[in-house]
């Protein structure tokens, strides 16, 4: 009996929806587009929820972290001798892993090309689960130079080819202890030097793993066991150091079932204690849950693994249902301002014995079949729409949720809709008087307030939108023409990668130098170890003590020509000179930060202690304006510039090139790169460029959030346009009486305005506070930000006013304009 019910529902739905041709067509297009933006964003939502969520243990999985209480900071590399110690001394550790990424020449297959390998230790395929292909994975760390590769770099390179037993030729280094102190005074720093030779070094591919997917944290192309960090030479020198730093891996760890973080925390504290040499380094240990890790924005210096924004995610996440709710709206206001089309309908059906409950179903029935049409033509347009999706947002989403996932979906979303969007109009049309719609006299009361209300949401959810799109991108705007500190326009950054495995001989690399100092269009050159942007690629955070005073602070090395080739601003004393030869010694150069946190009022010629590989003497020389050699994200930190020479590790050489004929520069400096370096990559880029790409997920969340608030904002200003449609019309009789009286067409529209002017006022104390509150907690991520000026929510609701007002206008002309007659015909 209830399914011959719902079948016969079913069929006067499909007849009326029939009928009303263009009803239909604008109810089904509006949810269409509605819900294929909703499904589309909400599986991006889903894999950013997802991330790290794939580990068959991730409930036991944690990142750990170095807390400092004084400057408040999360250091997301951690020191391997702190990492050491955990694993000998913490039984509640079943498992811990060091996680390193770094960039490598390498010869594979004939070619000779620059990828990212990563250096993890042998627990890594217990801790994680990414399916292996081919190998074993329990054997991964037993051999140092068994290495296993994912589907996709083995297809790059030998395409349908075996890849197993092939050979991955790269070079690494050695050393050998020149001089040593330890144990000699527990009280002095031990003093180490080494000398340094290159060596080559070939790894065997002896598994395949599927690549990782696209909801991991640990992206990797090439799995290294860890003990060939040793080869490298920073990582030589941070093995035993305690502090965090710049070259140091992630560090993750697996705990015992049943094992509570906190006692882990805990006993990190009793550990540490023994270690510390300086009583003002303070460390703690922080462990963050794998599937935190893609949200800790708090995490800063040295963190490998750039998070996303939580506040993005959620503003997304409102914007997708704030698409539906607009659209259900407009679809109830819709459906009554063409309810009086159906008056007869309905009084015919009461007259005949319909029941009022009958009558709702049918309306709930008429939804459920718009939105469940709506919503099959959204899973088919979501599906072609899908690869361009991944093409803009860069990633590789799928509909993967699962059957149960979509039957859910599929049963839950239009019965939801339905009754959201139908209930309202099938609970007023329902109880209409029969004899008044028999007479034709039948209006629609209370449906004024509801009205109300709804033009009220409308306003609300655009002033929102609006100014939530004008915040975001004046910030994105403010991070890219924001002043870096340095001029990066024409200026080339060449890598040399001495710090990982790259040993090219120092004196060429001068002799490089000087060279390109001398070809044409080229201003200046300069040696560096220091690349801005990222994390910048500097020599790992040291100490320097000033007094009782413990500045950690950036080190970078740069030649005579650094400075004014970066168009670095000195405030006070000077550069380096070939004239002073302390400089190559026992100078520095330090930023203003620097200067602030060592407390130093007069800096010049004041003497620190620097503590690196051995404790030294040095003293400044000269104070640089603070600049940014990370993302704007992250606060200014102390740096120390230490004269660069040919026994330093020149990480880079930064080229000021003419902006004429740069292509031709660019290829007399390859050229000249491999007349003097053959057999190495020469690797380049602008460093405008560069800069631009520490912003590509900021961008590309702007673009998602905006184009997203772009389609909400116009289907509220298409509701918008109806409901002062839908107004105006039922005013069309006093409209008559006024112009038969004498009004003037001014002084209708003033009284429609005076209407709306309130709704508008409450919409835009409410929608700026709302706005304010998202934005301000979303600039808190970053250090440096733009303020929230009162403009900004003044031009979100300047243009929803002038929307309205254009609207009222367009249709108070349209209605006024037509003959009084015409309007008081049928009164």
């Amino acid at each position: 009996m209830k399914f011959q019910l719902l079948k016969t529902f079913w069929k006067i739905s499909s007849r009326s929806l029939w009928r009303n041709k263009l009803f239909s067509f604008i109810s089904i297009a509006g949810f269409t587009v509605g819900l294929t933006v909703f499904i589309l964003l909400m599986t991006f939502v889903h894999n950013e929820m997802s991330y790290d969520s794939s580990h068959a243990n991730k409930d036991r999985i944690y990142r750990a972290v170095v807390y400092t209480r004084d400057d408040n900071q999360y250091y997301g590399n951690f020191p391997l001798a702190l990492a050491l110690r955990m694993k000998e001394t913490m039984p509640q550790i079943e498992c811990a892993v060091n996680y390193l990424d770094k960039d490598l020449d390498i010869r594979i297959n004939g070619q000779f090309t620059k990828e990212k390998l990563t250096f993890a230790d042998p627990g890594f395929f217990r801790m994680f689960s990414f399916k292996t292909l081919a190998g074993n994975p329990n054997a991964f760390g037993n051999n140092p130079q068994a290495v296993f590769v994912t589907r996709a770099f083995a297809e790059k390179y030998f395409g349908r080819n075996n890849p197993l037993g092939k050979i991955i030729s790269t070079k690494l280094t050695k050393k050998t202890l020149l001089k040593n102190n330890e144990g000699k005074d527990p009280k002095i720093k031990p003093v180490r030097r080494f000398s340094i030779t290159e060596v080559p070094f070939d790894f065997i591919i002896e598994g395949i793993v599927e690549n990782p997917p696209d909801n991991t944290s640990l992206k990797f192309n090439v799995l290294v066991p860890f003990v060939n960090t040793e080869k490298m030479p920073m990582m030589m020198f941070s093995r035993e150091d305690i502090y965090p730093g710049e070259f140091l891996p992630t560090f993750f760890v697996m705990l015992r079932p049943g094992m509570d973080k906190s006692s882990v925390e805990e006993g990190f504290r009793n550990m540490v204690k023994p270690l510390i040499r300086n009583e003002a380094y303070k460390p703690e240990l922080r462990l963050y849950p794998i599937e935190r890790i893609h949200f800790s924005t708090e995490i800063g210096p040295f963190s490998a693994i750039r998070p996303i924004d939580p506040v993005s995610v959620l503003v997304l996440t409102i914007i997708s249902f704030v698409i539906l709710i607009i659209v259900s709206i407009n679809y109830v206001n819709l459906t009554i301002a063409q309810s009086s089309h159906r008056y007869k309908e309905i009084g015919i059906r009461k007259v005949s014995g319909a029941a009022r409950h009958e009558i709702i179903y049918q309306f709930i029935s008429e939804s459920f079949v718009i939105i469940l049409i709506s919503l099959v033509i959204s899973f088919i347009l979501s599906a072609l729409m899908l690869p361009a999706f991944n093409s803009y947002t860069d990633k590789h989403l799928a509909f993967n949720f699962g059957w149960g996932s979509i039957v859910a979906v599929i049963i839950f979303l239009p019965a939801i809709l339905s009754l959201l969007a139908g209930a309202y109009p099938a609970m007023v049309l329902s109880g209409l008087n029969t004899v008044k719609i028999l007479k034709g006299t039948q209006k629609l009361s209370g449906s004024k307030k509801l009205a109300k209300i709804f033009v009220t949401i409308q306003f609300v959810l655009a002033i929102i939108l609006i100014s939530g799109a004008i915040i975001l991108n004046s910030q994105y705007n403010f991070l890219i023409k924001s002043d870096m500190g340095y001029n990066k326009d024409n200026l080339l950054l060449i890598r040399t990668n001495q710090m990982f495995g790259r040993m090219i001989d120092e004196k060429l690399l001068w002799l490089y130098r000087n060279e390109v100092k001398n070809l044409p269009d080229v201003r200046s050159a300069s040696m560096s170890n220091m690349v801005l942007g990222g994390n910048g690629h500097l020599v790992s955070e040291t100490r320097f003590d000033y007094g009782s005073k413990m500045i950690f602070s950036r080190v970078i090395n740069g030649d005579a020509s650094m400075i004014p080739a970066m168009g670095f601003k000195l405030l006070e004393g000077r550069n380096f000179s070939p004239a002073y030869a302390s400089d190559s010694l026992s100078s520095i150069i330090v930023n203003e930060e620097f200067v602030k946190q060592a407390g130093i009022k007069s800096p010049l010629g004041k003497s620190l202690k620097y503590s690196m590989m051995e404790e030294k003497d040095v003293q400044i020389v000269g104070v640089v304006k603070d600049f940014h050699f990370m993302p704007l994200q992250d606060k200014i930190v102390p740096a120390a510039i230490f004269m660069a020479n040919n026994k330093s590790w020149n990480e880079c050489i930064y080229v000021k090139i003419s902006p004429k004929s740069v292509q031709k520069t660019i290829s007399r400096l390859k050229q000249t790169w491999e007349k003097l370096i053959p057999g190495q990559v020469f690797d380049y880029e602008f460093l405008d460029n560069k800069l631009e790409d520490l912003y590509k997920n900021e961008n590309r969340w702007r673009n998602i959030i905006t184009y997203s608030s772009a389609v909400a904002i116009f289907f509220a200003c298409m509701g918008l346009f109806g409901l002062i449609f839908y107004a105006a019309e039922k005013r069309t009789k006093e409209i008559g009486i006024r112009k038969v009286l004498g009004a003037s067409t001014l002084s209708i529209i003033r009284s429609l305005v005076n209407e709306f002017i309130i709704l508008i006022a409450l919409a835009i104390v409410l929608g700026c506070s709302v706005s304010y509150y998202f934005a301000n907690k979303w600039l808190k991520n970053f250090a440096y930000h733009i303020e929230l000026n009162i403009w900004i929510f003044m031009a979100a609701g300047l243009l929803v006013t002038i929307i309205v007002m254009a609207t009222l206008l367009i249709i108070t002309l349209k209605v006024s304009s037509t003959n009084s007659a015409e309007n008081l015909r049928y009164e």
